[in-house]
């Protein structure tokens, strides 16, 4: 497991686990804070993840030997921020729809089934999809003029 994807997962566990236990977590004094996040203790966090993710409890015994500070091995884990913000933050990005990490590009014009303003070309009104240039070559538009109608 390459450590981009094993950091994915730990921190989708760990809100997951908060998430769920929020309610006695958040009475708990293992609150700090650590380069200006407010956050439970990087033990507790370090316990939880350790015990929720096996690959990184075969890892950490090899992390402590680099860093034995915890607060540094859980901003390196991508962990370094306020659970509360964050899982306020993903509920505004799903509400928008979209994933976390995914950027908004904007529909490819070659493919039939493209998405033009939520809807496919197949969707759209017969009338629509003759503004939408079809067959624009993807190098119509490297000198960042645009395409205009015809120009393909």
């Amino acid at each position: 497991m390459n450590a981009e994807k094993l950091c994915q997962d730990v921190k989708a566990k760990w809100l997951a686990y908060y998430q769920d236990n929020r309610s006695w977590i958040t009475k708990l004094q293992i609150w700090s804070t650590y380069d200006g996040q407010r956050r439970p203790s990087s033990g507790f966090i370090l316990a939880v993840v350790g015990s929720l993710e096996p690959h990184l409890a075969q890892s950490l015994p090899i992390v402590v030997q680099f860093s034995n500070n915890p607060d540094r091995i859980v901003s390196a884990l991508g962990l370094n921020f306020n659970p509360d913000v964050e899982l306020q933050r993903l509920a505004k990005v799903r509400q928008n729809g979209t994933r976390t990490g995914e950027a908004r590009l904007l529909p490819s014009l070659g493919a039939e089934g493209s998405r033009v303003e939520g809807q496919t070309l197949k969707e759209l009104p017969a009338g629509d999809r003759d503004a939408v240039p079809h067959s624009a070559s993807p190098r119509a538009d490297e000198a960042c003029r645009g395409v205009t109608r015809g120009s393909a």
